[in-house]
């Protein structure tokens, strides 16, 4: 999911126990510096807080709960994900 709003972020970095929020990593999203998804196990629970480069979709960083690091299979996961998303943000120009 891409959140839409500061009490996603919020949500997100309470049940994550990670700093997307304290940090204001929304501020990015808003200067186009980053994009950030949330990657959900089902709908309204918090698995991974991914950070993409804006424009590239290259990953920035994608954590789990406590900010520990994923498998590298879920990362490659990641990865492609950004990769669509790119594309799909290209085909839309």
């Amino acid at each position: 999911m891409i959140p839409k709003t500061i009490a996603e972020f919020r949500y997100e970095g309470g049940i994550q126990h990670n700093c997307v929020y304290v940090c204001n990593y929304y501020k990015y999203v808003i200067n186009r510096e980053s994009i950030i998804v949330f990657l959900r196990e089902d709908k309204n629970v918090p698995f991974v807080t991914i950070e993409y480069e804006y424009g590239s979709f290259d990953v920035w960083q994608a954590l789990g709960k406590y900010n520990h690091a994923i498998s590298p299979e879920l990362y490659q996961y990641v990865e492609e994900l950004g990769e669509r998303l790119r594309c799909e943000m290209m085909s839309r120009q």
